[in-house]
């Protein structure tokens, strides 16, 4: 296994992997919006841009904003 190799070379104890996370299903409209509200608002929570328009590598289909 590739973390016990690295763990062993570098000499560590404690976990080189994070924590998984789990999966979700989105199940209607509402909890999509949500979640691609949340997406987009990353780059606004590491307060990294002002508004989410502003960080170069957010994009959402015009669709989506009807």
């Amino acid at each position: 296994q590739s973390s016990t190799q690295i763990k062993k070379l570098l000499d560590l104890k404690s976990s080189i992997w994070q924590d998984e996370s789990y999966d979700h299903v989105i199940r209607n409209e509402k909890e999509l919006s949500y979640y691609i509200e949340y997406t987009l608002n990353n780059p606004v929570q590491a307060k990294l841009v002002k508004n989410w328009q502003d960080w170069e590598h957010s994009w959402i289909n015009p669709l989506f904003l009807q």
